[in-house]
């Protein structure tokens, strides 16, 4: 920017604020690094002690700075207004939440700028009150907060999410932050599934002990109560269930009643119900049955778009990806990505299912059997005789010798299910293996080997199914016996009856059709308390995988920890009349510990950065290098051992890992490059991907691609470092704060290298890459991280810190690294 471009802008300044021009002029003489914090004050020291000393200490050791040829003077600009952190988590029995707003720059002057919630996979009422208002800047203020509250709320609901964002509408003396106008918020849920009831035994890994019944019943009663659309669309099923038996009562009545009044001559016509003639009731009648029968029909297609099912798999199978993605590293090491696949694919459609949608038949099956029992004890005494035991016998004795025989019988069926789909479970993970891997397997020459063993399982399979089923069969079979039975002896004891004259035929007749129907409903019975059985394996699983320990807590405190330190620092800084104290904050990392499952801890201690820096990780092998790298990237969530533990990074850095191994979902080439932008964000503008991608060396097809809606498996259509330069370009195209690389150019020849490295810098140097030069006040500083697996990666660093388990993480010179450091 040459003086042509700046007298036009001091001029405009000078009109419109005419303060700024006399502050800057005031302040001439007292000239402060804003770039790199030095020169802070012996009492700002004191006041936020180990921290502030680090800013001077990072810049002696790795000199100045590079300077920002995008960044104009922030006392020339509105201020930013966005929040402080990108992502919020809080407690549900915390009952509100509160995110702070910050402002960077300019502080003379009042701001004021407007927010709103909005419904993520969290609804507004149900989890949280909605809620909007204003957030007002008085003259010197860089922070206010902002409450959002939260619904009271005792049941089992997966980790869900809403938004608060801020608007760009209404805003006064400010400009909206680049990324963080909107901040994630995740409610935390500490309830046990399916029931805080049984808490204590899950927790503690006893829940084998819990009885499966009540286990069953407090899923079903989490079921219903806990969604309005479940919970609506189950009365609804339960009335239809109600229609059917009244419509089956009346259609036995009129049965009843054409056999042995309409159709019988000797009865005076005169008396014939409603319409006084034979032949008409007979034709009224029947279609009145058609009708009712066909609004019935129209009830039960309908009743699918109610939502009961689906709605219900869709919480339990969200609720296990969502746990999945939440687990803690302990979790994930007892469980196996296709026992989760297996959980989503069959346990949670069995569950529901046979579950709780099989409770919705029981009852209909139950209200069937009393329609039948009603129909025995009442309608004899219509046609003025009394009720016999042999009529109301089936309707009584079919469900509670049903019930007694499923009790007896359900240990075995139990057994042998969680038999068979263990075996299932086995055969499924074997298969996901052998797809994963397939590779591995075909490199090795294995291919027979592997088939060898899935063939053995699928044995051992089909032998464990076949014993369920026939168990299975014969449980369905004795429903059908014992109605048989019951029909078969009042065929045989009313028929006599009949001939001796003591029943009439068409009461006979009728009851046939009503045992028959008792006799269906008992084996609806039956089928149902047989479904039900076979979800005891299944919910077993669920209770597992829904309640292993996940790491919310702990990111929840350390993003706490990490908000109380950034708000400390900005106010101490900003006392002493630093005008960009944002961007003055430091990264650092000393005494915390990190542990993976089954190995002695790691400790990371001395690691102190300033913000936009190229900082090289070098050190011997399996010392910590990828630990410490993946702890300041929000990877591996350390813990803070003892009081002198630090671990700061400032709340409002957005940061991203890029592993040194590829990774691509299956879909188009442009989906993969912009999967870190926000949607309808300029950083996913194609002419800026196009850009980016062609100054990595990427060109040719690839470019070509970005214009396609052809999805493919990435990784097998790219080379090697074809795929590694995808995954640098998307991390770029995001365009985060801090970006932490491991290894970025191990898979790169040393023309790719350079150019990447040349980049890097570039992208340091100018707060990203590819940006319109007018939004650079509103940037951060951008700082890199990253392993490097060569000598010529190291060159390029402003920071070289080595990395051992004894010593910690030391500043050393670069040109002292060799390349046994490296490895």
């Amino acid at each position: 920017m040459g003086e042509a471009d700046v007298l036009p802008v001091l001029t405009k300044i000078s009109e419109r604020r005419p303060e700024l021009i006399k502050q800057l002029v005031n302040g001439a003489g007292e000239p402060k690094s804003m770039k790199t914090g030095l020169d802070v004050e012996p009492q700002v020291r004191t006041e936020v002690s180990f921290m502030q000393g680090v800013m001077a200490d990072n810049t002696r050791s790795a000199g100045k700075m590079p300077q920002n040829s995008a960044a104009e003077p922030e006392l020339l600009t509105p201020p930013v207004l966005q929040f402080a952190s990108s992502h919020y988590y809080v407690d549900e029995s915390e009952g509100e939440l509160i995110l702070d707003v910050m402002r960077i720059g300019n502080q003379t002057a009042r701001s004021e700028i407007y927010y709103y919630t909005e419904d993520s996979t969290g609804k507004a009422g149900v989890n949280y009150e909605s809620t909007q208002g204003k957030v007002v800047f008085e003259p010197g203020e860089i922070e206010k907060s902002v409450v959002v509250p939260l619904c009271e709320n005792s049941r089992w609901d997966t980790n869900l999410e809403f938004l608060v964002k801020l608007k760009e509408e209404g805003i006064e003396n400010g400009v909206l932050g680049k990324y963080l106008w909107t901040a994630r918020v995740s409610i935390i849920d500490d309830d046990t599934f399916p029931s805080p009831a049984f808490k204590d035994d899950i927790v503690s890994g006893r829940a084998d002990s819990i009885p499966k019944l009540w286990l069953t019943w407090e899923y079903i009663k989490m079921n219903f109560f806990g969604d309005p659309d479940i919970y609506r669309g189950s009365i609804r099923m339960v009335m239809i269930g109600v229609f059917e038996n009244l419509f089956l009562a009346l259609k036995f009545l009129t049965n009843l009643y054409i056999l042995d009044f309409v159709l019988q001559t000797k009865y005076p016509e005169h008396k014939i119900l409603f319409v006084k003639d034979r032949k008409k009731f007979l034709m009224y009648s029947m279609p009145l049955l058609m009708v009712m029968f066909a609004f019935l029909h129209y009830l039960n297609y309908t009743k699918f778009t109610w939502r009961v099912a689906g709605r219900s798999r869709r919480i339990l199978q969200g609720g296990i990806l969502g746990s999945f993605l939440n687990y803690n590293d302990e979790s994930r090491e007892k469980i196996d990505e296709g026992n989760i696949a297996m959980a989503i694919i069959y346990d949670v459609p069995n569950l529901v299912n046979n579950g709780y949608m099989s409770v919705i038949q029981f009852i209909e099956a139950i209200g069937k059997l009393l329609v039948t029992l009603a129909f025995q004890i009442w309608v004899p005494r219509l046609v003025g005789k009394k009720p016999t035991f042999m009529g109301v016998a089936p309707s009584i004795s079919l469900p509670i010798v049903t019930c007694i025989f499923m009790y007896f019988r359900s240990g075995r069926v139990a057994h042998l299910l969680r038999t068979a789909e263990d075996k299932e479970a086995i055969l499924v993970n074997h298969i996901s293996q052998s797809i994963t891997k397939y590779r591995l397997i075909a490199d090795y020459g294995k291919q027979s080997e592997v088939v060898g063993r899935f063939e053995k399982m699928v044995t051992q399979y089909n032998s464990a199914a076949i014993a369920t089923c026939q168990v299975l069969e014969n449980d369905t079979q004795f429903v059908h016996w014992l109605t048989l039975l019951l029909v078969s002896l009042y065929t045989i004891i009313g028929g006599l009856a009949v001939i001796e004259g003591h029943l009439d035929f068409g009461m006979f007749v009728t009851n046939i059709g009503v045992f028959n129907a008792a006799g269906a409903a008992g084996t609806k019975v039956g089928t149902v308390l047989l479904a039900m059985q076979q979800t005891v394996p299944s919910m077993d699983r669920l209770v597992l995988f829904l309640n292993l320990s996940g790491d919310l807590f702990q990111r929840k405190a350390l993003a706490e920890h990490r908000h109380a330190k950034t708000s400390e620092m900005r106010q101490a800084l900003a006392r002493q009349g630093h005008p960009n104290v944002t961007d003055m904050l430091p990264i650092v990392v000393h005494q915390v510990d990190f542990t993976y499952p089954g190995q002695a801890p790691i400790q990371i201690m001395g690691v102190k950065l300033n913000q936009g820096h190229i900082c090289a990780i070098v050190g011997p092998r399996g010392e910590g290098k990828s630990t410490l790298l993946k702890i300041v990237a929000g990877m591996n969530l350390p813990s803070l051992g003892s009081s002198e533990s630090v671990f700061f990074i400032p709340s409002h850095l957005r940061m991203l890992y890029v592993s040194c191994h590829a990774y691509f979902f299956r879909g188009t080439l442009l989906h993969n490059l912009t999967y870190g932008v926000q949607p309808d964000h300029s950083d996913g503008n194609l002419s800026r991907i196009i850009k980016i991608c062609e100054r990595l060396g990427l060109a040719g097809d690839i470019i070509e691609s970005l214009n396609s809606d052809e999805e493919h498996d990435w990784l097998k259509k790219l080379s090697t470092a074809q795929a590694s330069l995808v995954c640098l370009a998307r991390a770029l195209i995001a365009n985060p704060e801090v970006v932490c690389l491991d290894k970025p150019t191990a898979p790169l020849n040393e023309v790719d290298s350079h150019r990447f490295l040349d980049i890097l810098q570039d992208f340091v140097r100018e707060r990203g890459l590819e940006h319109e030069r007018n939004d650079s006040a509103i940037r951060r500083p951008r700082t890199v991280i990253f392993t490097s697996a060569r000598l010529l990666g190291v060159q390029y660093a402003d920071v070289c810190y080595y990395v051992n388990r004894k010593e910690g993480a030391k500043i050393i010179p670069k040109e002292s690294v060799t390349q046994d450091m490296l490895a």
